[in-house]
């Protein structure tokens, strides 16, 4: 077996490119030449702690934003159309399509992405082990809000496709969710913060977001404080300091990078 040191979460990849063969008393041993690899997945801490749901809203899927990523129950929109099977609804069938083929065709409804909780993670993170700290803390805040039977999203900035944004219904969403998002590289320390992208994109309208940041500044954005929807900011620091409220419209909470455990403990959302 091999025994690996892995500083950061992500998707690792281990080479070997050589070997050493010992017998059972370890008196003689061999080299050996190997282009062997193997792939860890890293995933985040996901810390279980108590708090209250006291301001959240409800999550409420009426509107007229869809993934383009999962399918959901909104016949209002196609999300995809497939071949009949074993246990799909009949009312589903698309006539028109199937009335051309031998096959009967099926509809995907979609699924609204507004009025939902939406936790923003920031791409301006001065260096790695802060950005392990911020996943932590999302996926911990998004376990807890599920544990209070509310769905939301998860959305991060990447280099190649821009915006993530991820519809969290249950925990195999989560993690299937993390390990995807974790598969691909994050635009660290960009120049467009991902505030401005998502406040200026049609997700952010009816979106109550929760922004976290491991820069004091970033949560002064100004866009952040004229959201229609208040605001939660969740700073990674390295001391605890006391809940900043700033205005009607937004509020802070520091996290010790240390123990975020206990920072998020009788946390109150």
């Amino acid at each position: 077996y091999i025994q690996a040191k892995i500083q950061h979460c992500g998707h690792i990849k281990i080479y070997v490119s050589k070997a050493r063969a010992f017998d059972y008393l370890k008196i003689f041993s061999k080299k050996l030449k190997t282009g062997d690899a193997c792939n860890l997945v890293v995933v985040p801490n996901v810390y279980e702690f108590e708090g209250k749901m006291v301001t959240m809203p409800t999550f409420d899927e009426q509107g007229n934003i869809y993934s383009a990523y999962k399918s959901g129950d909104d016949p209002t929109e196609i999300f995809d159309i497939h071949q009949y099977k074993d246990g799909d609804d009949p009312r589903r069938i698309h006539w028109n399509l199937s009335s051309r083929s031998d096959e009967y065709f099926v509809k995907d409804y979609s699924r609204p992405l507004m009025n939902s909780i939406v936790l923003l993670l920031d791409n301006q993170c001065s260096s790695a082990s802060k950005q392990d700290g911020l996943f932590d803390v999302m996926l911990s805040l998004s376990n807890f809000l599920l544990q209070n039977g509310i769905g939301h999203h998860l959305c991060l900035q990447h280099n190649d496709t821009g915006l993530s944004l991820c519809s969290i219904a249950n925990e195999d969403e989560l993690f299937d969710t993390a390990d995807g998002l974790l598969s691909k590289p994050l635009t660290l320390n960009a120049k467009n913060s991902i505030v401005d992208e998502f406040i200026n994109s049609p997700h952010s309208k009816n979106a109550h977001i929760i922004f976290l940041t491991s820069t004091e500044a970033n949560m002064k954005n100004p866009l952040l404080h004229n959201h229609i929807i208040p605001v939660t900011a969740m700073v990674l620091a390295n001391k605890f300091k006391d809940t900043v409220e700033t205005d009607d419209n937004f509020r802070c909470f520091y996290i010790n990078e240390n123990n975020i455990l206990s920072s998020l403990d009788g946390i109150e959302l």
